[in-house]
């Protein structure tokens, strides 16, 4: 039996990009896929709008039948969006507001998986992150953080500013008795440049079409998103066991020219 044979998974922005590729990953693997979007998909709805949330929620568990084997947030939004209160709305908070509305269902499954997809502009952007604002959109009404974000930050750092959210969110949760605790493994895929369609829009964008094309490419090409799904399908599969709260950069090594000296070793205070 393939080790993804008769497991249901639920995975957003399934229409198009790595979600698509993703959910085809998943099928050809044996997996029964629930499809969310925007239209097209087994449930539609726009994750942005963050009072959906529960009805989106709702329908995967009752399509699930309460037990889901693993989820895939494929839904996200890039910067050629100019609301950055857009980028964080659908790209952190409705993906760790459906994760978590979701908890009870994996908590019934066996094996289960959670993998967010998030990006390598977390440690690779290269304008400076406020790291009280990040806390801040961990912590505070979603509402006041949308807001302030409109006011404060440009898109492009909304995009690193909302994937930076996700990760911290997934790495602080992913070791805690309500996730590991519970045999939910939670782990992060940050991809890096993929031939998607939110991709090839920054890089047609005239705003963003110089620094794009600047960016490290040590492959020589765009990653494919059938290339990064392999690697989202791996982080699912039942026997992988030892991961949680894992970063896995699905790059092509651009974060590894950035940080060629990370991680560092642990230094004691003392």
């Amino acid at each position: 039996m393939r080790p993804h044979e008769g497991r249901t998974y639920a995975v957003t922005g399934a229409r198009s990009g790595i979600g698509a590729a993703t959910v085809d990953a998943m099928r050809a693997a044996g997996a029964r896929v629930i499809t969310v979007d925007l239209s097209d998909a087994d449930i539609t709805g726009d994750l942005g709008e963050l009072d959906q949330l529960d009805t989106v929620a709702e329908q995967i568990l009752e399509r699930s039948r309460g037990t889901l084997h693993g989820y895939v947030n494929g839904a996200g939004v890039g910067p050629t969006n100019r609301r950055p209160s857009r980028l964080l709305a659908v790209n952190a908070f409705a993906a760790i507001g459906l994760i978590t509305r979701l908890r009870p269902a994996f908590e019934h499954a066996e094996n289960p998986r959670v993998t967010v997809i998030s990006s390598n502009t977390i440690t690779c952007h290269p304008n400076p992150i406020s790291a009280e604002l990040i806390q801040s959109c961990l912590v505070r009404p979603h509402e006041e953080m949308l807001k302030r974000v409109d006011e404060e930050i440009a898109p492009d750092v909304a995009y690193a500013v909302s994937k930076t959210v996700l990760t911290r969110w997934a790495r602080t949760s992913a070791p805690a008795a309500d996730w590991l605790g519970k045999g939910i493994l939670l782990n992060v895929v940050a991809p890096g440049g993929t031939d998607t369609g939110m991709h090839n829009e920054r890089a047609a964008d005239p705003l963003y079409k110089d620094r794009t094309e600047a960016f490290p490419n040590p492959l020589g090409r765009l990653l494919l998103p059938a290339e990064v799904a392999e690697v989202v399908l791996f982080t699912l599969t039942p026997t992988t066991s030892a991961l949680a709260g894992s970063v896995i950069f699905c790059d092509a090594g651009v974060d590894a020219i950035f940080h060629p000296l990370a991680p560092a070793p642990y230094l004691s205070a003392v």
